[in-house]
């Protein structure tokens, strides 16, 4: 009985155990052969880019219209960010006005109400509320025709010239589109807003009650980056921005991921939704390129800090006739893991001098490498000596003799003495000549 109740907790635990891999990996579609090139299978379009070097990785179809769906409200949060400054804290009063034309997901505001300019964002941004994103919109410039202005002057100010803003819920409209490429553009520009990017990656956000509704809890809508929802979707390297569905434009999703120094940005755009399997592919298209990209490319040390990249012929020593000339820092370039960095990447040694002089000091500044990448500078590292090297007394005398010997001081004295000597004896010969005439 004792070896059975020991089979089942064994057999307990890795049941346990199972469960738990599965909830932190990406869903099974995700898990595909990462030495592959990714295809784009479930989506119109889609584009990943490593944003710290500007590298796109993957694009397809990014300049085909599509319908922006809920990726509008990146646009409408930026703004909201960036007109309101520091005054998130101020009050709105919700209208009915403002509420006439809302539908869709929203978080139940009502005329009357009373919210703050922050918490409005917040639920535009977190839980893709279409009440706070249209009331936001509004209370910022008195109506929404010239709030949309706004975002489509933003937009072109962005280079999003194939982008038409109709409302600021992403609700459908025919006069709406976007293209994968122009969404991105904007959503680069939300990323170096970090007040957004706060927002965007909250698993949840808790809306404070107000005067007339209770304590809000609200739950990120991007199932990246909480399970709270649904668990299958979760990726743990992902943070922010947007995720979205509407019947016309079909599931939308752009989220950032980093690991390892390389962040990258992806957009998935008109994703389709698999009713037999459950299963919404905007995000099992943007973890298999996410995966893809962090299995191929990241961050190679191509040179080390200490390791020798040249050796300078040293003087005046009895121990050793070369120093190493080591690197002061490291230098690492992002490029595919498998490239040849030898056959890749181009070094450039310039040394001060052809060879130098006994004391020789570890960490001494004796030149420079130059990196060069795709014919761009990667970096220039100094090189200093990698080791002491003591100075001979016996070659540095003998140095200094031979130096003297070879001044200019020396010579000249040379040339005096033999100068004087010469007439010293052309006077000697003359006056014993004189000497003897008068003798004789």
């Amino acid at each position: 009985m004792s070896r059975i109740l020991r089979f089942s907790e064994k057999v307990l635990l890795f049941v346990i155990v199972l469960s738990f891999i599965m909830m932190i990996c990406p869903p099974a579609s995700a898990a595909e052969d990462d030495d592959v090139f990714p295809t784009l299978e479930h989506a119109t379009s889609a584009y990943l880019l490593n944003i710290e070097n500007d590298i796109e990785i993957f694009k397809e179809n990014v300049n085909e219209r599509v319908y922006p769906t809920a990726t509008v409200k990146m646009m409408v949060g930026l703004i909201a960010l960036e007109q309101l400054g520091d005054r998130l804290d101020e009050k709105v009063t919700i209208t009915s006005k403002m509420l006439r034309d809302v539908m869709g997901n929203n978080i139940g505001l009502k005329a009357g109400e009373i919210v703050s300019y922050g918490d409005l964002i917040a639920a535009t941004l977190v839980g893709g509320a279409n009440d706070a994103a249209t009331c936001l919109a509004i209370a910022i410039d008195g109506n929404m025709t010239s709030f949309l202005s706004r975002m489509n002057a933003r937009a072109v100010s962005l280079g999003a010239l194939s982008t038409n803003y109709a409302n600021a819920s992403g609700m459908h409209d025919d006069t709406m589109y976007t293209t994968c490429a122009d969404t991105a553009k904007i959503a680069l520009e939300a990323y170096k807003n970090s007040r957004f990017m706060e927002y965007c990656t909250m698993e949840k956000f808790v809306m404070p009650a107000t005067n007339i509704s209770s304590e809000r809890t609200i739950h990120n809508k991007n199932a990246l980056l909480t399970r709270a929802l649904v668990s299958k979707y979760y990726y743990k390297l992902a943070r922010g921005m947007s995720s979205g569905f509407t019947k016309q434009g079909g599931y939308s999703l752009v989220t950032t991921a980093s690991y390892e120094g390389a962040t990258y940005l992806c957009v998935i755009m008109g994703a389709e939704y698999d009713e037999d399997n459950d299963l919404i592919y905007s995000y099992n298209e943007a973890v298999k390129l996410l995966r893809y990209a962090f299995a191929h490319y990241g961050y190679r040390n191509i040179i080390e800090e200490g390791k020798i990249v040249a050796e300078m012929p040293v003087s005046l020593s009895d121990e050793v006739d070369h120093v190493p000339c080591v690197a002061s820092s490291t230098v690492s370039c992002y490029m595919p893991y498998d490239l040849d960095i030898d056959f890749a990447v181009e070094k450039t040694v310039r040394l001060e001098s052809a060879s130098v002089e006994a004391p020789v000091e570890k960490g001494q500044h004796l030149g420079m490498v130059t990196v060069i990448y795709e014919d761009q500078i990667v970096g220039n590292v100094d090189l200093v000596a990698g080791s002491d090297v003591q100075r001979s007394e016996f070659l540095y005398i003998l140095e200094r003799i031979r130096a003297f010997s070879s001044s200019r001081f020396f010579k000249g004295a040379v040339i005096s003495a033999v100068i004087l000597f010469i007439v010293y004896v052309i006077v000697n010969s003359v006056t014993r000549f004189k000497k003897g005439r008068r003798r004789g």
